[in-house]
């Protein structure tokens, strides 16, 4: 599985326990931040899964649509 992480700009995803999950899968992490449509789509266009850690990237239907892609957000359960 191709898996894109945008926006990892502190480099911390790699020392996540959680990243043991994905390791043996093709990882790609982004450290920087883009917003154009067309740059995103270039990254995310050979993935099969993205992982978001970070707000800074706009997710919209005109990037996901075309592809189908799984989506996952990294952090603790929320406690309501």
């Amino acid at each position: 599985m191709k898996i894109v992480i945008p926006d990892d700009y502190q480099d911390a995803v790699r020392g996540l326990a959680c990243f043991s999950n994905v390791a043996a899968h093709e990882v790609t992490i982004y450290r920087d931040t883009v917003t154009g449509i067309g740059e995103l789509a270039q990254r995310f266009a050979q993935a099969d899964c993205l992982v978001l850690i970070r707000e800074r990237t706009r997710i919209t239907a005109e990037l996901l649509e075309p592809h189908g892609y799984e989506v996952m957000t990294a952090g603790t359960a929320r406690m309501a």
